[in-house]
């Protein structure tokens, strides 16, 4: 069976024309995807370094406001003379004022002298005894992010270690598990020395 010059031509052209619709649809589409990566890629980075500067900002400001704390006369004499009631309404009222859910004083051997989240809570150690021994260690105010038990929570207040509290849920593709609610809770902390 022969085939005329033009059917000759004209399937020649339709196999060129989808030749080259098949080529530009792969470089297209490896284009686009390579593009469309980049593009996910950069804002991912970009949310990531806005996340980071949020979390540098508020752990700043918290130990602006710890520093105050440690500054404040009124405050050091309460401790000097050992009324704790007294530091607990101080501590108290500042705690509210600067949004903390936890401020407390410690003497140099990390005990509590008062807690502002609970009256009559004095001894024991601190929930953030790391900060506290960088503190201690270095003589400067030092902040950072810790993991609190709930046990150490409950001692800073009882409606943290209920906040802190999480539930687990099973999902199709989770490892079984016996656990069913997570109890620690993360915690920005910064601490600074009372030179009084």
């Amino acid at each position: 069976m022969t085939f005329s010059l033009k059917t000759r031509v004209a399937a020649s052209i339709v196999i060129v024309v989808i030749a080259m619709g098949v080529v530009s649809t792969v470089v297209g589409t490896r284009l686009f995807g390579d593009g469309l990566v980049t593009q996910v890629q950069r804002g991912v980075e970009k949310d990531l370094n806005t996340a980071y500067l949020v979390y540098e900002y508020r752990l700043d400001e918290i130990e602006d406001q710890v520093e105050r704390v440690a500054s404040d006369d009124a405050v050091a004499a309460a401790a000097a003379r050992g009324a704790s009631w007294e530091l607990h309404r101080a501590l108290s009222g500042r705690m509210d004022a600067a949004g903390l859910d936890v401020l407390t004083i410690a003497d140099a051997e990390g005990q509590v002298l008062a807690r502002g989240g609970k009256p009559n809570s004095a001894g024991g150690g601190v929930s953030a005894r790391q900060v506290v021994e960088k503190v201690l260690s270095r003589g400067a105010p030092a902040s950072g992010t810790l993991i609190t038990p709930a046990s150490a929570l409950e001692l800073e207040a009882a409606w943290l270690a209920e906040r802190a509290r999480m539930g687990v849920l099973d999902t199709p593709r989770a490892r079984p598990s016996d656990v069913t609610a997570l109890q620690n809770g993360m915690m920005l902390a910064a601490g600074a020395p009372m030179f009084h």
